[in-house]
């Protein structure tokens, strides 16, 4: 009868948590600053639309580039729209790494984007289907979970339930053997 009572006791805790519900939601935060950009990767002297959002409706934004030579080009000056938002298609001139900046001039929030504008090689490599596979043995390594690995795991799950499931049984029986 004791396990009874605990099913009894585990029903009502259940409900319990079940039928509370908080006196009033808390309104969620505002969404963090954010930037993004329309390709990750470009040929030299190619467009990327970047946009950002998070600045003052009506805000001067600046926008800048930075390569990975060190460089910094001043882009231009773009208005936020009425939800703080902004749209700019830039043209990125130097081969490597990209690093796009918006720059509110009022409220100082800043958002980046990186891209990577390809090389001569790399233009060459990616038309002719290759990647940027610096081994150069023309495979990428793979990353996460595979299918062998999760019917591994699910089989040592089923394997551990299976084990429980005999051992309640095994002990069940002796505790009745004893109380006779």
């Amino acid at each position: 009868m004791p396990f009874r009572r605990f099913l009894v006791l585990l029903a009502a805790l259940a409900t319990t948590l079940i039928v509370a519900s908080p006196a009033a939601a808390q309104p969620y935060p505002a969404e963090p600053p954010a930037g993004s950009v329309s390709a990750g990767t470009v040929a030299p002297g190619g467009d990327v639309t970047f946009s950002g959002e998070g600045f003052i409706p009506g805000e001067s934004i600046d926008i800048i580039v930075s390569y990975a030579d060190g460089s910094t080009e001043f882009l231009g000056t773009v208005t936020a729209n009425s939800a703080g938002r902004f749209s700019v298609t830039v043209t990125l001139s130097k081969a490597g790494a990209a690093v796009l900046a918006a720059i509110g001039e009022t409220s100082g929030v800043t958002v980046t984007a990186a891209v990577t504008v390809l090389g001569a090689a790399d233009e060459d490599d990616a038309a002719a289907g290759g990647s940027d596979d610096t081994a150069g043995d023309g495979w990428l390594p793979i990353t996460g979970n595979n299918r062998m690995m999760l019917a591994t795991q699910l089989g040592v799950g089923v394997a551990a339930l299976i084990l429980g499931a005999a051992l309640l049984r095994v002990s069940t029986r002796r505790r009745r053997r004893h109380q006779q």
